[in-house]
This record gives structure tokens, sequence and C-alpha cells, in this order.
């Protein structure tokens, strides 16, 4: 019989801020709902949709190269065991929240288009369809966004332990 402990503490930390980041958008859509006309004969001529994909492609496209840069650890500076992953453990959750400033940037666009343009809430919603997907995506601490940071992390040759602290091994 195996007892599981749970997730590490920064496992269970980094899951907690994902889902506190992806909230705050649904939130905001929820409201704005209410605030701005929602009819369904509003909705944008079909370039319009496709400057807001292209938004949301362009935010996806930059978190992917470069969201997950990071320097290398210095084995002076961050040492072993301990140390290596508390450094790797703060520079993944720099990362995450600059990958999340990416990704909502599209999202907080279309907001700003649906209160500027006269197509109500279409183009938040046209945003936050895709843009919403896309940031779970990148900013969930998944074993793939894990193991691609921990590489450019350990690429000077000094371990990170990141995937064994959010529980990826």
């Amino acid at each position: 019989m195996s007892t599981s402990a749970g997730p590490s503490p920064a496992a269970a930390s980094m899951r907690v801020l994902a889902i506190a980041l992806s909230t705050a958008p649904v939130i905001m859509i929820a409201i704005l709902a209410v605030v701005l006309p929602t009819g369904w004969d509003d909705e944008p001529p079909f370039a319009v949709v496709l400057v807001l994909i292209a938004l949301v492609g362009f935010s996806a496209m930059s978190a992917e190269l470069i969201g997950f840069h990071t320097e290398p650890l210095d084995a002076a500076t961050a040492g072993t065991g301990p140390d290596a992953q508390r450094i790797s453990v703060a520079r993944y959750q720099t990362s995450m929240i600059f990958r999340f400033a990416l990704t909502e940037m599209p999202i907080l666009l279309g907001l700003a288009a649906s209160f500027a343009l006269d197509y109500g809430l279409w183009p938040l919603i046209v945003t936050a369809a895709i843009g919403l997907p896309i940031m779970w995506f990148e900013i969930w601490p998944s074993r793939r966004n894990a193991h691609r940071f921990a590489a450019k992390l350990e690429s000077g040759g000094v371990r990170s332990w990141l995937p064994e602290a959010l529980g990826h091994q």
C-alpha cells in the first residue's frame, strides 16, 4: 500500500498561481458581459476577426520563443541541491508570470476593442476563446513546461532540480 504525500510545496504554489492568473480574465469577461452590449447582430467583419486572431497568434509565438528564456544556473551562485532548486523555482515563477503577461495581452486588447469599436463583446469573445486555452497551456506547470525550462537552466552544466520540485521526475 502506497500513500501519496501530495504535490510538493513548490508544485502546489505554482498550480495555485496558474489558477489565480488564469481566473482573472474569466472574471473580467463575465463582468463585461453585463456591461457591454451582447447583440448577436454586432459581429465584426472578417478582417477584424483575422487581426484579433493574429494578435493571439503573435502572443502565443512570443511566449514560446522568449517566454522560456533564462540564464543557465551558475555553480558559484546556485550551488547544488536545495539552493539550485530554490533559485530554479523562483526563476520558473518569474518566467510563468512573464508568459502570462504575453498571453493576456491580446485578451486585454480585445477588451479595449470591445469598448472602442461598435461590435459589442465580440472582440473580447474572439480573443478570449482562443487566448485563454493558450494562456493555460503556457502557464500551467506541466511536465513539458518544467522540462523545457529546466533544460535552459541546466545548459551551463548545473542541475536545476526543477522537474522534481514541480512533481515531474
